[in-house]
């Protein structure tokens, strides 16, 4: 009893953790999507304790969890096919990133509920239902039973939450995360199922569960169309994020882009063959500016912050001067992607990158100054991180400025008002 307990607080924490993974393409990971994704598992689980806590009462406590477990499996398989065509239906094609902004917020939270509080809400039940079939089965007090089911899912739950973000994800993949996680369910139900010694006359019903679930593996779920004439060069699950490289070939000259947590019109990172200005409406082109407003360009050290797949470096190669780089990219999966599609620069004495670090830290913990230091860091499309928004995080840029150096930051706005 108490293995299945510990299952099914891992598959809740892991059914938490990419439920915005998985909503990141249509609506973001912002802040607003991270509160309704959370504010709904709570309610969710409010709801399946009070569930659970009635139906423990029952005849047979253990033989109502095993069904609640092989429910939610079967309910979990199908999460991301069913989310893809909700949220299609939620975004228009086509439709622009300023558009969207109305329809992050209340788009995100009738995803949430729909596709994600009936499974969290079966596997909330399994807390109380469990505490009851453990106090029957071994003559234990409520308070004891409780203690430990509580103690194992809480276990269960922190193993999820590094597993989700440093194994699962960045391995399996989304969809596979997901199909594990019914594949975990299932075996627990089954165990609930063996427990309460139910197991011989349910197998027909345990082996359509099965069926259904494991067929969920052959169909791919879709993704926010494409735009004509952009092609998918690669994907991947990073575990900070969700990338995706496309290739632009309605322009005289084919650009890449570089999409994180993204699927409207905004990009990351941008690519074309020549190094050096992108053509006339890219933001990346006004990190030059700097050259031309100072008068001694004899050494130039440049400090990228949100380095990203080496756009603002292949920027200053293009301008052929002695130039020294220091990028830093927090995640090192981005940095591989640039590096294959995106000619991130390379070579002693070029661009030095650090892969795996914070900006903050990058600052406290680095040595030397720079002419210039360049702010890209955005978070979830539209939010810079708030912490490189204090006045310590620019005192500290300050200090490692020489005299005369410059900042430049990257600061989006619809318009005025913004």
């Amino acid at each position: 009893m108490l293995v299945v307990s510990g299952i099914a607080g891992a598959c809740t924490m892991i059914l938490e953790l990419a439920a915005v993974r998985l909503l990141a393409p249509w609506f973001g990971t912002s802040l607003v999507v991270w509160t309704n994704v959370v504010a709904v598992v709570l309610l969710a689980l409010a709801m399946g304790y009070f569930l659970g806590g009635r139906l423990a009462s029952r005849a047979s406590p253990l033989f109502i969890l095993s069904w609640m477990l092989l429910i939610a499996g079967a309910v979990v398989a199908w999460i991301p096919h069913f989310c893809a065509s909700l949220a299609r239906a939620l975004l228009p094609e086509e439709i622009a990133l300023h558009e969207a902004a109305g329809l992050v917020g209340w788009g995100s939270l009738a995803l949430a509920i729909v596709a994600f509080l009936p499974p969290a809400t079966l596997l909330g039940s399994a807390c109380p239902l469990a505490v009851e079939g453990l106090a029957r089965a071994r003559g234990l007090s409520p308070g004891r039973a409780g203690g430990l089911v509580l103690f194992v899912s809480t276990l269960g739950s922190l193993v999820g939450v590094f597993w989700t973000s440093h194994l699962m994800l960045p391995i399996l993949g989304l969809q596979r995360t997901f199909l594990l996680v019914s594949i975990l369910l299932l075996l627990a139900g089954g165990l609930a199922l063996s427990l309460a010694r139910q197991l011989r006359s349910r197998r027909t019903a345990m082996l359509v569960i099965l069926t259904i679930c494991t067929s969920s593996a052959f169909i791919v779920p879709s993704r926010p169309p494409l735009r004509a004439g952009l092609v998918e060069l690669d994907s991947r699950e990073s575990s900070y994020q969700s990338l995706l490289v496309v290739e632009d070939r309605t322009t005289p000259t084919p650009l890449r882009f570089l999409k994180v947590n993204e699927g409207l019109d905004s990009f990351q990172s941008v690519w074309q063959a020549q190094p050096g200005l992108l053509p006339p409406g890219f933001y990346y082109n006004d990190f030059l500016l700097p050259l031309s407003w100072s008068e001694d360009l004899s050494r130039w050290n440049v400090l990228v912050l949100g380095l990203g797949a080496g756009t603002v470096a292949r920027l200053f190669q293009g301008e052929n001067l002695d130039t020294h780089m220091i990028g830093v990219e927090i995640d090192p999966a981005v940095v591989d992607l640039g590096r294959v599609f995106f000619d991130l620069p390379t070579g002693a004495g070029v661009l030095d990158v650090w892969s795996g670090i914070d900006a903050r830290v990058a600052l406290r913990v680095g040595t030397g100054s720079f002419e210039q230091v360049v702010l890209d860091c955005y978070a979830n499309q539209v939010e810079i991180p708030y912490h490189l928004c204090t006045l310590e995080f620019f005192q500290s840029v300050r200090e490692r400025l020489v005299d005369g150096g410059w900042l430049t930051a990257n600061l989006g706005g619809f318009d005025f008002k913004d």
